[in-house]
């Protein structure tokens, strides 16, 4: 039988926002929210830890938005 990862779900806060979403192994990892302190938002896909990986959106304290693929931090498409 094969083992199924099932993620877990926590809130933490730290100085610099706040994540709110799946873990695995201690890291972010699946679908989340981070808030950061200076207003910024990314709500989307995390993996090991790095956010925006995957599918997300990223909305910056101005109001501008980057909605699409991001890979390691980066917008892609």
């Amino acid at each position: 039988m094969a083992y199924k990862w099932k993620p877990s779900k926590r809130k933490r806060k730290r100085k610099e926002g706040v994540y709110e979403g799946d873990y695995k192994d201690g890291e972010k990892h699946g679908k989340g929210k981070f808030t950061f302190a200076d207003g910024r938002v990314y709500e989307g896909d995390f993996k090991d830890g790095f956010y925006r990986h995957g599918k997300g959106k990223f909305t910056y304290a101005d109001g501008r938005v980057e909605d699409g693929e991001w890979k390691d931090g980066k917008f892609i498409a």
